[in-house]
This record gives C-alpha cells, structure tokens and sequence, in this order.
C-alpha cells in the first residue's frame, strides 16, 4: 500500500511547484558536485567540497533497528539536506559504497518501507531546491575519508585528520526526523 502514499507526496510538492519544469540529459555525463557519505550502525558522516559532518545516529532512529542499507540512504538524505542550498540548480552526484541505497536512489524503487520514506524525502528536497541527483557505488576501501567520518566516535581529533581547511558541520537530531504526512 506504500505506492497510496506517493499522491500524498505530489500534492505537498505541488503545493510548493513555481509552474517551470524541463527535460533532464538522458546522459548524464559530467555532475557539477560531488559528495560523499558513509554509515554504520551507529554513525554516520559525509563530506562535499570542504565541509564534513560526522555524527551519532539519533535514538529515536536507533530504536527501530535500521539495516545499514536504510542507515546509509539516511546518511545520503542528511547530506542533501545540509548542503541543499549549494546544490540548487545543479546535478548532484553522491558516492556511497552501499549498492542497495545507490539501486534505490537511482531507480526511485524499494520494497522497504523505511528507504521508500527516505526516498520521498530526498525527492522533496531535491524538487525543492531544483537539482538531480544520481548515485555511484564506490567500494568501502575507495571511500575512505566518508568511512573515517562515519567510524570516528566523536572525537576531537577528526578536524586534524581532516586538515585545517576542512569546516565541521555540528548535525541536530532534528535533521533525523521524516515527514509523517506521507
């Protein structure tokens, strides 16, 4: 019954539609920002340009027992949303090592419940903001800065790993929570 709720998502996109659309590239050769995310069980982070976040999955996330492949399509969602401004009117490619959420972001499909939210969130914000987004699998030994952010417990010496020209993004719990009227 989950395809019910996609009407619900049309009429609050609707809502917020300035009446102007166009015919994306069917090849989708060159993107004009990269990003990079990366989850575990209990962590996530993520980095584009010269911004990272690295943070603690919320409780109220935890409680559900997510899989990693719907932890890391919520890693995904958090970068967009942090970063959505900066992808206005751009296409946006995000370099994750979880083949499952790069299938789901790029076929706009699941079977699970929890990734197909997630999915419509990520629609919303890149409908919103205007820009495309496409995923690539990056194996888990290529994607090594998003691994050390998400795998870090905290601590203080991340801005060192990273360098001095990198800037932290702090990440509220907030940023966590779905929309529930889809």
């Amino acid at each position: 019954m989950e395809f019910k709720k996609d009407p619900s998502w049309w009429s609050k996109f609707l809502d917020k539609f300035n009446g102007v659309s166009y015919i994306p590239d069917m090849v989708w050769a060159n993107p004009d920002v990269n990003f990079s995310t990366d989850a575990c069980k209990t962590r996530a982070g993520g980095w584009s340009d010269k911004e990272f976040y690295s943070c603690q999955f919320p409780e109220f996330v935890l409680k559900f027992c997510p899989h990693i492949n719907q932890l890391e399509l919520w890693a995904i969602l958090i970068g967009l949303k942090i970063w959505q401004k900066k992808f206005v009117d751009r296409k946006i490619q995000v370099f994750c090592d979880n083949s499952a959420s790069v299938t789901v972001i790029n076929t706009g499909r699941s079977k699970d419940t929890l990734m197909l939210r997630i999915l419509r969130e990520m629609a919303l914000v890149a409908v919103q903001n205007n820009f495309e987004i496409r995923a690539v699998h990056l194996p888990g030994v290529s994607n090594r800065r998003a691994d050390i952010l998400s795998r870090n417990a905290g601590s203080m010496n991340l801005e060192a790993q990273m360098g001095p020209e990198w800037c932290r993004i702090d990440i509220p719990d907030s940023m966590f929570v779905l929309r529930d009227y889809w």
